[in-house]
């Protein structure tokens, strides 16, 4: 589509004006959650969360991930990680082997995550 079609299009569609800015309020929900739950919720709250989101983001129960990475967007050491991750598979909520991950219970998954994911899914899901 050219941008003149799509600018054309906006101006005449309401549906097509609210919803960007519907979708930007959902965003900064999220970063603003994301921020206060840096700082206040523990690392296995906090991994949890993140991946619900990437489930979420991907539609697949797995997809690639390594301990490094994960390490880098929780903002802790990768020992950390290594902890997180074998306490949430002990538990059997999710599956971790050579760089991929597989989330197994997802609602187990979501009752160690913080609440922080259920409140920027659901203005994410007000969107829809």
């Amino acid at each position: 589509m050219r941008s003149s079609a799509f600018r054309s299009a906006v101006r005449q569609s309401v549906a097509l004006q609210t919803l960007p800015q519907h979708y930007s309020l959902a965003l900064m929900n999220q970063l603003a959650r994301t921020a206060g739950c840096n700082r206040v919720h523990s690392v296995e709250e906090r991994c949890a969360r993140w991946l619900l989101a990437s489930q979420d983001r991907v539609g697949r129960d797995s997809f690639p991930l390594t301990h490094e990475f994960l390490a880098k967007v929780l903002g802790v050491r990768r020992a950390s990680v290594s902890q997180t991750a074998e306490s949430l598979q002990r538990s059997g909520f999710i599956e971790y082997r050579q760089g991929w991950i597989r989330i197994i219970d997802r609602d187990g998954l979501e009752s160690v995550s913080c609440e922080d994911y259920r409140l920027s899914r659901a203005a994410y899901d007000q969107l829809y």
